[in-house]
């Protein structure tokens, strides 16, 4: 892999090694981050014919039972925290990444398919997976809710594995940062990173709406690149989350045109193990991974799944590292005595799509490892410490 090397951060020291040499990177006894340093692209991404990341499935079934203390549910509210998110200025960069054949058109309608709205599965949780870009019956002509805030800081993560195009879902942090899952980045255990990272939000049917942005750096923690992460088969872990850098177009970075997510830690607006999720990804099963979905689905934290927490979807391959908001949407403008609740902050993400429990390829059940302190915080402050405010960060 072309132009790439990793940077262990070892203490108060760094080392560095070229996944080109085939060197086994040194992991230090606190669990030290790992970035991958981004050079020039070895070859071009294949956008109409990228594949799904497989998403990974876990082996144990999540617990049916509805949590009374465990995991975020011991957490006081008092106790977690959120930093906000912010609206870009929605001035659109288009970019064609490639012509469909089929186009807007023909992408069809299946309203009276047994999977539309809301279904339960095997006992799991109801919820609700749907297009975000509703499309009208006469004349067949969609509406791109997906190029308005807060969707439009969501998009489709393209990059190369040995040669070949892949895809993930993201979205962005920080008007510089996109943050996704780690098996979208790196193979657990395999102790290299994956190569050619390019971020599309609020991709829509080979467009680019705000333009494609690439990766300059990414991070994870170096015990999920070994595999010595706490982690049940390598697929349900406390820290399948990676963060990267995007390059800017002069001044410019994604979120200042697209916006982007507050980040919501320890349990931000969970009560008891529970929370309302907003979920949002680029299934490769739904609309061939070309347009948005939105799944809605009540989350539980799983104390036999590492505190991981799930929900019940629909979504597959390709929706991994996809954004788990709280609070999704835009708050109507209150009166008459009402107020907003506790941890009240819109559009703050709270996880990312993970690992998938189903029967075969039919995953009815998804996860996410929880953003805490010393998750998501580490990642996000190697880039941006706290009280900068470069324009990679406000």
């Amino acid at each position: 892999m072309k132009g790439l090397s990793y940077v262990l951060l070892c203490g108060s020291f760094v080392v560095t090694s070229s996944a080109l040499a085939g060197e086994v990177v040194s992991v230090d006894k606190k669990g030290s981050l790992a970035v991958a340093k981004l050079g020039s692209k070895d070859s071009a991404l294949d956008y109409a014919n990228a594949k799904p990341i497989p998403l990974p499935e876990a082996s144990n079934r999540p617990s049916r039972s509805l949590p009374v203390t465990g995991g975020a549910a011991d957490l006081a509210p008092k106790k977690s925290r959120v930093i906000p998110g912010g609206m870009g200025d929605g001035k659109e960069t288009p970019v064609q990444l490639f012509t469909d054949k089929v186009g807007d058109q023909g992408m069809g309608m299946s309203l009276d398919s047994p999977g539309y709205g809301y279904e339960y599965s095997e006992d799991i949780l109801p919820f609700s997976t749907s297009r975000v870009d509703i499309q009208k019956v006469k004349p067949a002509h969609p509406t791109q809710l997906s190029k308005s805030y807060p969707y439009s800081a969501a998009g489709k993560l393209f990059f190369k594995v040995d040669g070949d195009t892949y895809v993930c879902s993201a979205s962005l942090i920080r008007p510089g940062l996109v943050v996704t899952a780690a098996h979208c980045v790196a193979g657990f255990g395999e102790d290299r990173f994956y190569d050619n990272f390019e971020f599309i939000p609020a991709y829509y049917n080979g467009k680019a709406p705000y333009g494609k942005w690439t990766a300059e750096d990414v991070v994870v923690f170096s015990s999920y690149l070994q595999g010595t992460a706490n982690c049940i088969d390598g697929v349900v872990c406390d820290n399948d989350i990676a963060v990267m850098q995007m390059k800017p177009a002069g001044k410019t970075y994604p979120g200042n045109k697209a916006g982007w997510y507050g980040i919501g830690v320890d349990g931000y607006s969970y009560l008891d193990g529970i929370v309302q999720i907003t979920q949002l990804g680029y299934p490769v099963s739904h609309d061939q991974g070309k347009l948005m979905q939105r799944t809605d689905s009540v989350g539980i934290v799983d104390s036999d799944n590492i505190d991981n927490t799930y929900i019940g979807s629909r979504q597959t391959g390709g929706s991994s590292g996809g954004p788990w908001l709280v609070n999704f949407g835009q708050v109507a403008s209150l009166g008459q005595g009402i107020n907003v609740g506790y941890d009240a902050w819109s559009n703050v993400v709270v996880g990312v799509t993970s690992w998938g429990w189903g029967n075969g390829n039919v995953y009815k059940a998804q996860g996410a490892s929880p953003f805490t302190s010393d998750n998501i915080l580490p990642l996000v402050d190697w880039f941006c410490p706290e009280g900068d405010t470069s324009k990679l960060c406000k």
